[in-house]
C-alpha cells in the first residue's frame, strides 16, 4: 500500500519514509545536531528525559545530552546513588 506523497517531508517523521533512498523522510527523521542519529522519533533526542535506547548511542550524543551525567554506560540495578559504597 502506498502512502500518501503528502507525508512526505511534512514537518513528520514517517517510519516507512524513513530510508537513505527517501533521504530520511525528506529530512524529517534527521536530528538537528546529530546527522548520524538515526531514530523514527526525533523528537525524543534533546527532550529533557534520558531515553533508553539512546543513552549510550554516540551517534545520538547520548540522547541530546539528555542522559550526560547519569551514566550512561553503567547498567546498575540502582542508579539513584553512583558512586556511593
Amino acid at each position: 500500500v502506498a502512502l500518501p506523497l503528502e507525508l512526505f517531508g511534512d514537518g513528520n517523521c514517517t517510519v516507512e519514509y524513513n530510508t537513505i533512498q527517501c533521504g530520511w523522510d525528506g529530512g524529517d527523521c534527521v536530528v538537528d545536531g546529530f546527522p548520524d542519529c538515526r531514530t523514527d522519533n526525533p523528537a525524543l533526542i534533546g527532550d529533557g528525559n534520558c531515553t533508553l535506547g539512546y543513552n549510550t548511542r554516540t551517534s545520538c550524543g547520548f540522547d541530546g545530552g539528555d542522559c550526560m551525567g547519569s551514566y550512561p554506560l553503567c547498567n546498575a540495578r540502582d542508579r539513584s546513588q553512583p558512586g556511593d559504597h
